[in-house]
Protein backbone atom coordinates (compact mmCIF):
# COMPACT_ATOMS: atom_id res chain seq x y z
CA UNK A 1 0.00 0.00 0.00
CA UNK A 2 2.93 2.62 0.74
CA UNK A 3 3.58 2.32 -3.08
CA UNK A 4 0.51 3.57 -4.01
CA UNK A 5 1.95 7.30 -3.21
CA UNK A 6 4.01 7.87 -5.93
CA UNK A 7 1.27 5.92 -8.58
CA UNK A 8 -1.85 7.94 -7.22
CA UNK A 9 -0.59 11.52 -6.61
CA UNK A 10 -0.76 12.88 -10.04
CA UNK A 11 -4.73 11.40 -10.63
CA UNK A 12 -8.13 12.73 -9.91
CA UNK A 13 -9.38 12.90 -6.46
CA UNK A 14 -12.14 9.95 -7.44
CA UNK A 15 -9.62 8.18 -9.55
CA UNK A 16 -7.38 8.27 -6.93
CA UNK A 17 -10.47 6.74 -4.07
CA UNK A 18 -11.43 4.28 -6.98
CA UNK A 19 -7.20 2.93 -6.77
CA UNK A 20 -6.56 3.20 -3.24
CA UNK A 21 -10.79 1.28 -3.01
CA UNK A 22 -9.43 -1.56 -5.52
CA UNK A 23 -6.20 -2.40 -4.06
CA UNK A 24 -7.73 -2.45 -0.38
CA UNK A 25 -10.35 -5.00 -1.54
CA UNK A 26 -8.04 -6.60 -3.07
CA UNK A 27 -5.46 -7.56 0.01
CA UNK A 28 -7.96 -8.26 2.38
CA UNK A 29 -9.82 -11.20 -0.27
CA UNK A 30 -6.43 -12.41 -0.70
CA UNK A 31 -5.41 -12.49 2.87
CA UNK A 32 -9.04 -13.80 3.56
CA UNK A 33 -8.42 -16.44 1.20
CA UNK A 34 -5.43 -17.08 2.52
CA UNK A 35 -6.06 -17.27 6.29
CA UNK A 36 -6.09 -21.20 6.24
CA UNK A 37 -2.60 -21.79 4.31
CA UNK A 38 -1.13 -18.63 6.85
CA UNK A 39 -2.48 -20.37 9.90
CA UNK A 40 -1.10 -24.37 9.01
CA UNK A 41 2.67 -22.43 8.22
CA UNK A 42 2.53 -20.23 11.54
CA UNK A 43 1.61 -23.75 13.50
CA UNK A 44 3.75 -26.10 11.50
CA UNK A 45 6.65 -23.19 12.52
CA UNK A 46 6.21 -23.41 15.97
CA UNK A 47 6.12 -26.55 16.47
CA UNK A 48 9.74 -27.15 14.72
CA UNK A 49 10.72 -24.23 16.53
CA UNK A 50 8.85 -26.17 20.25
CA UNK A 51 10.38 -29.47 19.54
CA UNK A 52 14.05 -28.08 18.48
CA UNK A 53 14.18 -25.66 21.64
CA UNK A 54 13.05 -28.73 24.42
CA UNK A 55 15.74 -30.87 22.99
CA UNK A 56 18.37 -28.32 23.77
CA UNK A 57 17.15 -27.89 26.67
CA UNK A 58 16.57 -31.26 27.74
CA UNK A 59 20.97 -30.98 26.44
CA UNK A 60 21.14 -28.32 29.41
CA UNK A 61 19.32 -29.71 32.13
CA UNK A 62 21.00 -33.24 31.96
CA UNK A 63 24.50 -31.30 31.05
CA UNK A 64 23.86 -29.15 34.29
CA UNK A 65 21.69 -31.00 36.36
CA UNK A 66 18.96 -28.75 36.85
CA UNK A 67 15.04 -29.10 36.54
CA UNK A 68 12.04 -26.69 36.70
CA UNK A 69 12.68 -25.34 40.12
CA UNK A 70 15.80 -24.53 39.61
CA UNK A 71 14.59 -22.91 36.30
CA UNK A 72 12.06 -20.60 38.18
CA UNK A 73 15.17 -19.83 40.53
CA UNK A 74 17.47 -19.08 37.85
CA UNK A 75 14.86 -16.87 36.36
CA UNK A 76 14.39 -14.86 39.58
CA UNK A 77 18.40 -14.65 40.21
CA UNK A 78 18.77 -12.73 36.37
CA UNK A 79 15.72 -10.44 37.13
CA UNK A 80 17.39 -9.18 40.02
CA UNK A 81 20.62 -8.89 38.54
CA UNK A 82 18.93 -6.91 36.04
CA UNK A 83 17.57 -4.67 38.21
CA UNK A 84 20.60 -4.15 40.44
CA UNK A 85 19.01 -6.10 43.43
CA UNK A 86 20.45 -8.98 45.60
CA UNK A 87 19.06 -10.70 48.56
CA UNK A 88 21.07 -11.15 51.24
CA UNK A 89 19.95 -12.16 55.14
CA UNK A 90 19.43 -9.94 57.38
CA UNK A 91 21.91 -10.79 59.56
CA UNK A 92 24.67 -10.15 56.62
CA UNK A 93 23.20 -6.67 55.72
CA UNK A 94 23.46 -5.84 59.43
CA UNK A 95 26.91 -7.07 59.78
CA UNK A 96 27.93 -5.57 56.82
CA UNK A 97 26.32 -2.12 57.57
CA UNK A 98 28.12 -2.07 60.77
CA UNK A 99 31.21 -2.59 58.98
CA UNK A 100 30.78 0.74 56.63
CA UNK A 101 29.60 3.02 60.06
CA UNK A 102 33.03 1.69 61.98
CA UNK A 103 35.04 1.95 58.62
CA UNK A 104 33.25 5.79 59.06
CA UNK A 105 34.10 6.28 62.49
CA UNK A 106 38.03 5.70 61.74
CA UNK A 107 38.18 7.19 58.74
CA UNK A 108 36.05 10.33 60.61
CA UNK A 109 38.37 10.36 63.28
CA UNK A 110 41.59 10.53 61.04
CA UNK A 111 39.61 13.50 58.66
CA UNK A 112 38.78 15.71 61.76
CA UNK A 113 42.38 16.03 62.72
CA UNK A 114 42.68 17.56 59.08
CA UNK A 115 39.64 19.92 59.86
CA UNK A 116 40.83 20.52 63.46
CA UNK A 117 44.09 22.11 61.58
CA UNK A 118 43.13 24.38 59.84
CA UNK A 119 40.18 26.33 58.25
CA UNK A 120 37.79 28.02 55.95
CA UNK A 121 39.82 30.32 55.34
CA UNK A 122 43.21 28.86 55.22
CA UNK A 123 41.97 26.65 52.62
CA UNK A 124 40.29 29.70 50.43
CA UNK A 125 44.24 31.09 51.02
CA UNK A 126 45.51 27.23 49.59
CA UNK A 127 42.33 26.84 46.99
CA UNK A 128 41.62 23.53 48.83
CA UNK A 129 38.30 24.82 49.57
CA UNK A 130 36.23 21.95 48.02
CA UNK A 131 38.40 19.36 49.89
CA UNK A 132 37.64 21.31 53.70
CA UNK A 133 34.13 21.57 52.59
CA UNK A 134 34.21 17.33 51.58
CA UNK A 135 36.07 16.77 55.17
CA UNK A 136 33.70 18.90 57.05
CA UNK A 137 29.85 17.15 55.37
CA UNK A 138 31.48 13.83 55.75
CA UNK A 139 32.18 14.39 59.40
CA UNK A 140 28.92 15.90 59.91
CA UNK A 141 26.95 13.06 58.37
CA UNK A 142 29.08 10.42 60.46
CA UNK A 143 27.99 12.39 63.60
CA UNK A 144 24.66 11.72 62.68
CA UNK A 145 24.81 8.19 62.60
CA UNK A 146 26.37 7.58 65.76
CA UNK A 147 22.87 6.60 67.09
CA UNK A 148 22.55 4.09 64.59
CA UNK A 149 26.15 2.45 65.40
CA UNK A 150 25.36 2.20 69.19
CA UNK A 151 21.97 0.51 68.44
CA UNK A 152 23.12 -1.66 66.25
CA UNK A 153 26.28 -2.79 67.79
CA UNK A 154 24.09 -3.61 71.09
CA UNK A 155 21.78 -5.65 68.92
CA UNK A 156 24.26 -7.70 67.35
CA UNK A 157 26.37 -8.36 70.21
CA UNK A 158 23.23 -9.32 72.32
CA UNK A 159 22.30 -11.52 69.14
CA UNK A 160 26.07 -13.43 68.67
CA UNK A 161 27.98 -12.72 71.55
CA UNK A 162 30.83 -11.67 70.05
CA UNK A 163 33.10 -8.40 71.00
CA UNK A 164 32.93 -5.16 67.96
CA UNK A 165 36.35 -5.98 66.89
CA UNK A 166 34.87 -9.37 66.05
CA UNK A 167 31.80 -8.28 64.65
CA UNK A 168 34.54 -5.76 62.52
CA UNK A 169 35.99 -8.60 60.48
CA UNK A 170 33.10 -10.73 60.36
CA UNK A 171 31.49 -7.45 58.39
CA UNK A 172 34.39 -7.20 56.40
CA UNK A 173 34.58 -10.22 54.87
CA UNK A 174 30.54 -10.11 54.09
CA UNK A 175 31.23 -6.80 52.86
CA UNK A 176 33.85 -8.25 50.08
CA UNK A 177 32.03 -11.40 49.47
CA UNK A 178 29.00 -9.28 48.66
CA UNK A 179 31.09 -7.01 46.27
CA UNK A 180 33.11 -9.83 44.50
CA UNK A 181 29.46 -11.75 43.93
CA UNK A 182 27.99 -8.36 42.49
CA UNK A 183 30.99 -7.34 40.22
CA UNK A 184 31.00 -11.05 39.24
CA UNK A 185 27.07 -10.87 38.11
CA UNK A 186 28.18 -7.52 36.56
CA UNK A 187 30.57 -8.59 34.67
CA UNK A 188 29.00 -12.11 33.20
CA UNK A 189 25.86 -9.77 32.55
CA UNK A 190 27.91 -7.24 30.05
CA UNK A 191 29.73 -10.33 28.41
CA UNK A 192 26.24 -11.46 27.85
CA UNK A 193 25.06 -8.63 26.24
CA UNK A 194 28.29 -7.93 24.20
CA UNK A 195 28.06 -11.18 22.34
CA UNK A 196 24.32 -11.04 21.75
CA UNK A 197 25.05 -7.66 19.93
CA UNK A 198 27.71 -9.47 18.32
CA UNK A 199 25.62 -12.46 17.11
CA UNK A 200 22.52 -9.74 15.96
CA UNK A 201 25.77 -7.74 13.46
CA UNK A 202 26.46 -11.02 12.18
CA UNK A 203 23.09 -11.66 10.94
CA UNK A 204 22.36 -8.11 9.43
CA UNK A 205 23.15 -7.15 6.49
CA UNK A 206 26.59 -5.12 5.31
CA UNK A 207 24.54 -1.92 4.46
CA UNK A 208 22.16 -1.80 7.39
CA UNK A 209 22.58 0.99 9.84
CA UNK A 210 22.12 -0.75 12.90
CA UNK A 211 25.63 -2.23 12.62
CA UNK A 212 27.39 0.67 13.15
CA UNK A 213 25.18 1.98 16.56
CA UNK A 214 25.74 -1.95 18.13
CA UNK A 215 29.60 -1.65 17.52
CA UNK A 216 29.67 1.68 19.17
CA UNK A 217 27.43 0.24 21.68
CA UNK A 218 30.02 -3.51 21.93
CA UNK A 219 33.26 -0.46 22.08
CA UNK A 220 31.51 1.43 25.32
CA UNK A 221 30.64 -1.93 27.08
CA UNK A 222 34.29 -3.63 26.65
CA UNK A 223 35.40 -0.37 28.08
CA UNK A 224 33.02 -0.57 31.22
CA UNK A 225 34.19 -4.29 31.16
CA UNK A 226 38.04 -3.65 31.41
CA UNK A 227 37.26 -1.35 34.17
CA UNK A 228 35.20 -3.92 35.77
CA UNK A 229 37.50 -6.65 35.69
CA UNK A 230 40.26 -3.97 36.98
CA UNK A 231 38.11 -3.23 39.96
CA UNK A 232 37.57 -7.18 40.77
CA UNK A 233 41.21 -7.22 40.35
CA UNK A 234 42.15 -4.96 42.58
CA UNK A 235 38.97 -5.87 45.04
CA UNK A 236 40.86 -9.62 44.93
CA UNK A 237 43.94 -8.63 46.58
CA UNK A 238 41.95 -8.68 50.23
CA UNK A 239 40.84 -12.25 49.44
CA UNK A 240 43.25 -15.55 50.17
CA UNK A 241 42.63 -16.50 46.70
CA UNK A 242 43.96 -14.30 43.50
CA UNK A 243 42.67 -15.57 40.15
CA UNK A 244 43.93 -13.22 36.75
CA UNK A 245 41.18 -12.51 34.87
CA UNK A 246 41.89 -11.62 31.10
CA UNK A 247 39.22 -9.50 28.49
CA UNK A 248 40.06 -12.15 25.82
CA UNK A 249 38.91 -15.27 28.19
CA UNK A 250 36.09 -13.67 29.75
CA UNK A 251 34.90 -12.94 26.01
CA UNK A 252 34.97 -16.60 25.26
CA UNK A 253 32.93 -17.30 28.49
CA UNK A 254 35.69 -18.63 30.71
CA UNK A 255 35.36 -17.19 34.00
CA UNK A 256 38.14 -17.83 36.44
CA UNK A 257 35.46 -18.02 39.22
CA UNK A 258 33.82 -20.69 37.72
CA UNK A 259 37.08 -22.54 36.81
CA UNK A 260 36.93 -25.60 39.66
CA UNK A 261 33.47 -26.04 39.75
CA UNK A 262 31.44 -28.92 38.17
CA UNK A 263 27.54 -27.73 38.77
CA UNK A 264 28.15 -26.33 41.93
CA UNK A 265 28.35 -22.69 40.50
CA UNK A 266 26.95 -22.47 36.89
CA UNK A 267 27.46 -19.50 34.75
CA UNK A 268 25.51 -16.46 34.43
CA UNK A 269 25.61 -17.11 30.23
CA UNK A 270 24.19 -20.61 31.11
CA UNK A 271 21.35 -19.39 33.54
CA UNK A 272 20.69 -16.94 30.98
CA UNK A 273 20.42 -19.81 28.01
CA UNK A 274 18.75 -21.94 29.95
CA UNK A 275 15.70 -19.68 31.15
CA UNK A 276 15.50 -18.01 27.62
CA UNK A 277 15.03 -21.49 26.32
CA UNK A 278 12.42 -22.45 28.91
CA UNK A 279 10.35 -19.06 28.50
CA UNK A 280 10.48 -19.76 24.80
CA UNK A 281 9.22 -23.11 25.18
CA UNK A 282 6.19 -21.56 26.94
CA UNK A 283 5.72 -19.24 24.27
CA UNK A 284 5.24 -21.67 21.57
CA UNK A 285 2.98 -24.17 23.75
CA UNK A 286 0.63 -21.00 23.87
CA UNK A 287 1.36 -19.54 20.34
CA UNK A 288 0.00 -23.31 19.50
CA UNK A 289 -2.99 -23.38 22.14
CA UNK A 290 -4.08 -19.73 20.03
CA UNK A 291 -3.54 -21.22 16.65
CA UNK A 292 -5.70 -24.30 17.56
CA UNK A 293 -8.60 -21.74 18.85
CA UNK A 294 -8.17 -19.75 15.27
CA UNK A 295 -8.49 -22.76 13.37
CA UNK A 296 -11.32 -23.87 15.20
CA UNK A 297 -13.49 -20.26 14.75
CA UNK A 298 -12.16 -20.98 11.51
CA UNK A 299 -13.98 -23.90 10.75
CA UNK A 300 -16.82 -22.61 12.84
CA UNK A 301 -17.50 -19.52 11.26
CA UNK A 302 -17.42 -21.00 7.84
CA UNK A 303 -20.05 -23.60 9.29
CA UNK A 304 -22.40 -21.09 10.34
CA UNK A 305 -22.26 -18.96 7.42
CA UNK A 306 -22.54 -22.01 4.97
CA UNK A 307 -25.78 -23.04 7.02
CA UNK A 308 -27.62 -19.47 7.24
CA UNK A 309 -27.01 -19.10 3.48
CA UNK A 310 -28.48 -22.28 2.34
CA UNK A 311 -31.58 -21.02 4.68
CA UNK A 312 -31.66 -17.81 3.08
CA UNK A 313 -31.09 -19.33 -0.56
CA UNK A 314 -34.61 -21.62 0.14
CA UNK A 315 -36.65 -18.96 1.41
CA UNK A 316 -35.63 -16.72 -1.45
CA UNK A 317 -36.46 -19.42 -3.80
CA UNK A 318 -39.72 -20.11 -2.66
CA UNK A 319 -40.48 -16.51 -2.88
CA UNK A 320 -39.30 -16.34 -6.44
CA UNK A 321 -41.55 -19.52 -7.29
CA UNK A 322 -44.34 -17.59 -6.04
CA UNK A 323 -44.26 -14.06 -7.68
CA UNK A 324 -46.00 -14.49 -10.58
CA UNK A 325 -44.25 -11.16 -11.78
CA UNK A 326 -40.36 -11.39 -12.92
CA UNK A 327 -37.97 -10.24 -10.22
CA UNK A 328 -34.72 -9.47 -11.00
CA UNK A 329 -33.93 -8.20 -8.27
CA UNK A 330 -34.63 -10.98 -6.27
CA UNK A 331 -33.11 -13.53 -8.54
CA UNK A 332 -29.70 -11.00 -9.00
CA UNK A 333 -29.76 -11.17 -4.84
CA UNK A 334 -30.26 -15.36 -5.08
CA UNK A 335 -27.19 -15.30 -7.66
CA UNK A 336 -25.24 -13.35 -5.16
CA UNK A 337 -26.12 -15.16 -2.06
CA UNK A 338 -25.20 -18.79 -4.20
CA UNK A 339 -21.49 -16.98 -4.76
CA UNK A 340 -21.21 -16.85 -1.31
CA UNK A 341 -22.27 -19.67 -0.33
CA UNK A 342 -20.28 -21.39 -2.83
CA UNK A 343 -17.59 -19.07 -1.71
CA UNK A 344 -18.09 -20.57 2.07
CA UNK A 345 -18.06 -24.07 0.91
CA UNK A 346 -14.81 -23.82 -1.18
CA UNK A 347 -13.08 -21.88 1.73
CA UNK A 348 -14.63 -24.77 4.29
CA UNK A 349 -13.40 -27.39 2.20
CA UNK A 350 -10.03 -26.22 1.92
CA UNK A 351 -9.91 -25.41 5.60
CA UNK A 352 -10.95 -29.08 6.39
CA UNK A 353 -7.99 -30.25 3.73
CA UNK A 354 -5.45 -27.91 5.27
CA UNK A 355 -6.27 -28.77 8.83
CA UNK A 356 -6.15 -31.97 8.81
CA UNK A 357 -2.78 -32.31 7.29
CA UNK A 358 -0.93 -30.30 10.13
CA UNK A 359 -2.84 -31.12 12.82
CA UNK A 360 -2.64 -35.04 12.71
CA UNK A 361 -3.78 -36.72 15.39
CA UNK A 362 -6.19 -33.32 16.61
CA UNK A 363 -7.67 -33.08 13.75
CA UNK A 364 -10.27 -36.62 14.24
CA UNK A 365 -11.11 -35.40 17.60
CA UNK A 366 -12.21 -31.36 16.05
CA UNK A 367 -13.77 -33.19 12.77
CA UNK A 368 -16.16 -35.22 15.25
CA UNK A 369 -17.61 -32.54 16.89
CA UNK A 370 -17.68 -30.42 14.02
CA UNK A 371 -19.92 -33.17 12.15
CA UNK A 372 -22.40 -33.26 15.84
CA UNK A 373 -24.02 -31.09 17.41
CA UNK A 374 -21.56 -29.49 20.02
CA UNK A 375 -20.76 -27.22 17.38
CA UNK A 376 -23.01 -24.72 17.97
CA UNK A 377 -22.66 -24.72 21.91
CA UNK A 378 -19.40 -23.13 21.15
CA UNK A 379 -21.12 -20.19 20.01
CA UNK A 380 -22.00 -17.13 21.30
CA UNK A 381 -25.90 -15.95 22.07
CA UNK A 382 -26.09 -13.71 19.55
CA UNK A 383 -24.64 -15.81 16.65
CA UNK A 384 -26.72 -19.66 17.86
CA UNK A 385 -28.07 -20.79 14.91
CA UNK A 386 -31.59 -22.54 16.74
CA UNK A 387 -31.59 -26.67 16.39
CA UNK A 388 -34.89 -26.52 15.37
CA UNK A 389 -34.33 -25.10 12.34
CA UNK A 390 -31.13 -26.33 11.21
CA UNK A 391 -31.55 -29.77 8.84
CA UNK A 392 -28.75 -31.91 7.50
CA UNK A 393 -27.25 -30.78 4.55
CA UNK A 394 -28.76 -33.41 2.23
CA UNK A 395 -32.16 -31.55 3.00
CA UNK A 396 -30.86 -27.65 2.61
CA UNK A 397 -29.22 -28.23 -0.88
CA UNK A 398 -30.97 -30.81 -2.58
CA UNK A 399 -31.74 -31.19 -6.35
CA UNK A 400 -33.71 -28.10 -6.76
CA UNK A 401 -31.01 -26.02 -5.20
CA UNK A 402 -28.30 -26.43 -6.87
CA UNK A 403 -26.91 -24.78 -9.18
CA UNK A 404 -27.58 -25.24 -13.28
CA UNK A 405 -25.33 -23.62 -15.45
CA UNK A 406 -28.13 -22.23 -17.80
CA UNK A 407 -30.10 -20.89 -14.98
CA UNK A 408 -26.94 -19.14 -13.69
CA UNK A 409 -26.41 -17.58 -17.10
CA UNK A 410 -30.38 -16.73 -17.53
CA UNK A 411 -29.82 -14.80 -14.06
CA UNK A 412 -26.75 -13.03 -15.11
Amino acid sequence: MSRLGSTTKNMSVAGREDTITEHVLFWNTRKIKSMASQLCRRFRQTTCALSSTTKQLSEYTSKFGCDKDKLKEWHEEIKQVAEGNNRESLSKNELIELFQLLQQEQEADVLSKYSGQTSREKSLLTGKEELYQQVVDFCQQHKDKKKRLEDLSTKLKSKTGLEVHELFRKGEEAAINKKLHDMQAAIELTTCGINHRKEAINQMSDTCKQRTRLRSKNASEKANLKKLLKDYETLQQLTEETRPCLLENVLEGQFPWHSNSVHGDIPFDVKKTSVDMHMYISRCNEELQLLRKDMWNYLIYYEQVEDRLTGMISDLKNEIDQDEVDNRQKKGELALKRKGLWFAKTQLEYGRDMFAKCLDDDWESIECILEEDELYEYLDDDNRVDEDNRVDEDNHVDEDDSVDEDEQNEVY
